[in-house]
């Protein structure tokens, strides 16, 4: 997912993940452009809000307020810790102004 601000603001962010088979993963929603980092992925400076799921849940949600100038973005990164699972799970981002 990725969201671009149309406008300066403060913008409410949600991920909710859900999963049908036993994965165990890692998803962060970063925002972009992060002056100090080469490879976002890799970079913990630009991340707004991190998102663990272990095998055994289900689903997991987070929700955050990000300040946000216009053109700013917000990416997710998913990163799947068994290299033998060839899908990640179902994912719904959304972004919205709320002042």
């Amino acid at each position: 997912g990725e969201f671009t601000a149309p406008m300066d603001g403060l913008y409410a962010s949600f991920l909710s993940i859900q999963q049908n088979g036993k994965l165990q993963f890692f998803c962060a929603i970063k925002k972009q452009p992060c002056m100090s980092c080469i490879h976002p992925n890799q970079c913990n400076q630009c991340t707004v809000c991190t998102v663990f799921m272990c095998k055994d849940q289900i689903n997991a949600c987070t929700f955050i307020v990000v300040n946000m100038k216009a053109g700013e973005k917000l990416l997710v990164f998913c990163i799947k810790y068994d290299d033998a699972l060839s899908c990640l799970p179902d994912a719904m981002f959304v972004c919205f102004k709320i002042g």
